[in-house]
């Protein structure tokens, strides 16, 4: 099974194809992987369609980078157990 890092990893890669670098946590969805609001958009659908969790829109705005996606996922898979 994917580590929920190699499965946003995957979601990111999904988006923005021409991504030919290794994605690292500390890096900014907007300054280093150049997603626009469409792509954070689609972002949060394909979280949403993977992790089969509904993410709120106060959550989504304070989304800046990758570790954040990864944070809040692992919380909210620790909250599930």
């Amino acid at each position: 099974m994917k580590t929920i890092q190699e499965r946003v990893d995957t979601i990111i890669r999904s988006i923005k194809r021409e991504i030919r670098f290794p994605i690292k946590p500390e890096m900014s969805l907007k300054d280093d992987l150049f997603f626009d609001s469409l792509d954070l958009l689609m972002l949060v659908n394909a979280i949403e369609a993977e992790f089969r969790y509904e993410v709120d829109l106060g959550e989504a705005e304070k989304i800046k980078t990758v570790g954040d996606i990864i944070r809040t996922l692992e919380m909210i898979k620790k909250q599930a157990s």
